[in-house]
């Protein structure tokens, strides 16, 4: 729990206040937009499934993931990893904090997005409706969703210990995998090897019955693992410049 503790005494720069403002923005706009539809006569119910979750997008694990390289990276580029080091804060220690508050603020932010969700359907007179969209499945997904992508940007910052080239790889993965999928559907036609790369897995964990696929959570889940693993092995065996 110190090395918890330790990683929100971190958090208090400018930077962090500036992202998190974004992603509260973000979703208060993206609100707004659909109670304007709902108010143009579009079925509540429908409108209200949209909106909650278009708020878990690629908008938002973006700015999420880019919290979390800046939060990291700022390791490496201010020292303060290497001087915590010398100091003696292990680096088992600092991992650990960081996957720490990585997991509980994937769970703050979904319950930010939830609470902003729930006032704007209040205000739209559609609390209700609101409250009977959720599912324990649909829920659950969404945080995996904020879970994975936090921590392949996690994964990123660790590999490249830069956080412009970790934000521009993180992008380009984020919609570049798209284009991957298709050309593996050209290359070969009679298969399904893009089903099977990183994101596209993720997009599969629950299926058009609303229920897990777990042959996909398992296979999302094994990806996370690797990554957590690999990021450690990296900052266990490489020098702290």
């Amino acid at each position: 729990m110190r090395a918890l503790q330790i990683e929100f005494i971190k958090l208090l720069r400018p930077s962090t206040y500036i992202l998190w403002g974004l992603v509260l923005l973000y979703f208060i706009g993206n609100g707004q937009f659909m109670l304007q539809l709902s108010n143009a006569g579009l079925d509540k119910a429908m409108v209200l499934h949209a909106m909650d979750a278009g708020q878990v997008d690629t908008v938002l694990l973006i700015l999420f993931g880019i919290f979390f390289i800046m939060n990291i990276g700022k390791e490496y580029s201010e020292n303060t990893l290497r001087r915590s080091i010398i100091e003696g804060y292990t680096r088992s220690k600092f991992f650990t904090g960081k996957l720490l508050f990585l997991l509980v603020a994937s769970v703050g932010v979904l319950l930010l997005q939830k609470l902003v969700f729930l006032i704007s359907a209040g205000i739209a007179g559609g609390f209700k409706d609101a409250m009977d969209s959720f599912t324990v499945a649909g829920v659950l997904a969404q945080l995996f969703r904020i879970v994975f992508n936090a921590i392949f940007a996690f994964f990123l910052v660790f590999v490249t210990r830069s956080i412009a080239f970790s934000i521009v790889t993180f992008i380009f993965w984020n919609w570049g995998e798209g284009a991957l999928q298709l050309f593996l559907k050209f290359k070969f036609p009679e298969s399904d090897y893009g089903m099977y790369l990183p994101f596209n897995a993720l997009g599969h964990i629950v299926g058009a019955d609303g229920a897990f696929d777990y042959k996909f959570v398992l296979l999302a889940s094994a990806y996370m693992v690797a990554m957590v693993v690999a990021a450690y092995g990296l900052l266990a065996n490489r020098d702290i410049k």
